[in-house]
């Protein structure tokens, strides 16, 4: 009882008198309580951090609080300091983890290399190595060279006229306005001069220079390439020829024009190299590209254009390109090729292809064994070549012996004529050939029913038989008569009368001299006429006239020459069957007359000319 009542009085007295107490609050640190207490990181839920501003590479980890109130960033990955060198943040270190790196593996001369508090680094004590890519002082630059004129210097120091940005490497520049034409500057404004557009490759005009040190050509008159014509200083420019082409200078072939330093070429346009009538009723010309286009009968397929069709233009032979030389036989054509082949095409009935067949081509055929022709000519029924080697072969029909090989049997692949004769050139007319030997001399063989061949009798004969005559320079042989250039310009012709062209319609067994013709430099005999390409440029024909085929307004026949009407400046002719031709202005243009039942003289028409008409193609 006594105890209860002291208690009480105990508690009353404390209750009234607190200043007997000690009130100040008393702190008493509890990590667990979920309350960060000082010298706390965090306490369970009070977490007041995160990866990323921890410092660590990824932001979005997970940081969580350890039982001893410490940050737990195991979740949040790396972060520079931790000594561990992750590249793919890019850290290049980390603390005193250099990566086995010095100075020198840096390619520095030497010195102390440290790591950055940006885990990059730090190269400020290395010493500095000029050429590393690496600006260490006392460089002012460095572009990884060590050669001068780019801006840095060989030691490293910026150039005069030049500004270099900063970096590593570093990045030059010259300075544009400074009175200097440095590095890619094609030009200084401070320094202009001596410059003009024409030294620039400009047609004249004012040039100027940009503020980008660069020429500024807009005061300059254009300039070749530009694909503007400047009519002052160009024909042509690119693709534009200004309305030109070849047809319209003048070549009838045509062909394409060429744009050579803005000036028109024409060395492209097809010009006519040769032109060559045929014994029957063709024509063909070798062209300057080296192809050839034939026009006019055409049964058996003798123009090469892969039809039986009869042709009043000029059509090209398919496929044959190369070709040097072209000759019209019968109703075939041969061809040489540069490369000393020969190609036939059309009839080959008596084997005139040469092809070992008697099968009839519409296209070029291959001349069996033959790979070093020289010279190609066809008669009627056959064709002979002039080999390099100076023999001369032959195939196709031999009824009058004239493949020259001894026999009248016929053969369809080359056969080499008799004699020990080396030749120069030859000529085979319908049924005889005549050569000029490389002594100067002439030996004809074949069919001689009208002396042809200059013997003194009308007997055929199937060897060479020379004749008595020296020093001649070209030999020509037609339907039944042949005729040869001397020395002196002058012709000599013997066979059938008419068309020896001596005044006289005798028949000539031997060389008779034509009298006044002189001044020639080329001649070709046909079935029934024979026409002389005389120094001046003016042609003359005689024989038989009934086509019109001496080109003088008229059908009359004439037994001496007579200049052919209207034409001048005359270049390589040709005459055959019932036709002639003529080259004019450099192979520009062709001219033909004549017969033109089929179409062979080229002008569109089939109507017979007897005054020199232009082939259209």
């Amino acid at each position: 009882m006594t105890n209860f009542f002291f208690r009480g009085f105990l508690y009353s007295f404390l209750l009234f008198f607190p200043f007997a107490c000690d009130d100040g609050a008393k702190v008493v640190d509890a990590c667990g309580d979920d309350f960060l207490d000082p010298g706390e990181e965090c306490d369970g839920a009070a977490l007041p951090a995160t990866c990323g501003s921890l410092g660590y590479y990824d932001a979005l980890g997970t940081v969580t609080c350890t039982t001893d109130c410490r940050f737990d960033a195991s979740g949040c990955g790396a972060r520079c300091g931790d000594d561990a060198i992750d590249p793919d943040e890019g850290e290049e270190c980390d603390g005193t983890n250099l990566n086995s790196n010095t100075c020198v593996t840096l390619g520095a001369a030497g010195g102390t290399l440290a790591c950055g508090e940006d885990c990059r680094f730090d190269t400020s004590l290395c010493e500095a190595l000029c050429g590393n890519q690496m600006v260490e002082s006392p460089e002012t630059c460095d572009d990884g060279g060590t050669e001068a004129g780019d801006g840095c210097s060989a030691v490293c120091e910026v150039e005069v006229g030049w500004t270099c940005l900063a970096g590593n490497p570093s990045q030059c520049s010259p300075i544009c306005g400074d009175g200097r034409i440095l590095g890619g500057e094609a030009c200084d404004p401070a320094a202009f001069e001596g410059e003009t557009c024409e030294l620039q490759g400009y047609h004249p005009g004012t040039i100027a220079c940009s503020e980008q040190c660069q020429f500024d050509f807009s005061g300059c008159d254009g300039q070749c390439g530009d694909g503007t014509i400047q009519d002052t200083y160009e024909t042509c420019d690119s693709g534009d020829f200004g309305g030109e082409s070849c047809p319209g200078r003048g070549f009838t072939f045509g062909g394409g024009l060429t744009c050579d330093a803005c000036s028109l070429d024409d060395a492209s346009c097809l010009s006519v190299m040769s032109v060559a009538p045929a014994h029957g009723y063709h024509t063909c010309a070798l062209l300057s590209d080296g192809t050839v286009s034939c026009w006019g009968s055409n049964n058996a397929g003798q123009l090469g254009d892969g039809t039986f069709i009869d042709r009043a233009t000029p059509v090209p032979v398919a496929g044959l390109s190369g070709a040097t030389s072209v000759s019209g036989g019968g109703s075939h054509t041969c061809a040489r090729l540069s490369d000393g082949t020969v190609r036939c095409w059309g009839s080959n009935n008596a084997g005139q292809l040469g092809d070992g067949t008697t099968t009839t081509s519409v296209a070029p055929v291959a001349v069996s064994g033959l790979s070093d022709a020289v010279v190609v000519s066809a008669g009627d029924l056959f064709t002979c070549a002039l080999r390099a080697t100076g023999a001369i072969q032959c195939w196709g029909d031999n009824g009058s012996g004239q493949l020259g090989n001894g026999t009248t049997i016929s053969s369809a692949v080359p056969v080499t004529v008799s004699g020990a004769f080396t030749w120069a050139s030859l000529a085979a007319g319908h049924f005889h050939v005549c050569a000029l030997a490389t002594t100067g001399h002439v030996a004809c063989w074949g069919g001689n029913n009208a002396g042809q061949l200059g013997n003194g009798t009308t007997t055929s004969s199937s060897t060479p038989d020379a004749l008595n005559l020296r020093d001649l320079v070209a030999v020509t042989a037609g339907g039944s008569q042949t005729c040869v250039i001397t020395s002196t310009s002058g012709v000599q012709c013997w066979g059938t009368g008419v068309m020896v062209g001596d005044g006289t319609s005798t028949t000539r067994l031997t060389p008779v001299t034509l009298i006044g013709l002189t001044g020639v430099v080329a001649i070709d005999a046909a079935a029934q006429h024979t026409c002389a390409l005389l120094s001046g440029g003016t042609m003359k024909c005689w024989g038989y006239n009934s086509q019109g085929q001496l080109g003088i307004g008229n059908t009359t026949t004439q037994m001496s020459p007579v200049i052919v009407t209207g034409l001048s400046g005359a270049g390589p002719h040709g005459a055959g069957g019932y036709i002639s031709c003529s080259l004019h202005d450099q192979g520009k243009l062709l001219r033909c007359w004549g017969m033109n039942n089929h179409g062979q003289v080229g002008d569109g028409t089939t109507t017979t000319r007897n005054t020199p008409t232009v082939v259209v193609p």
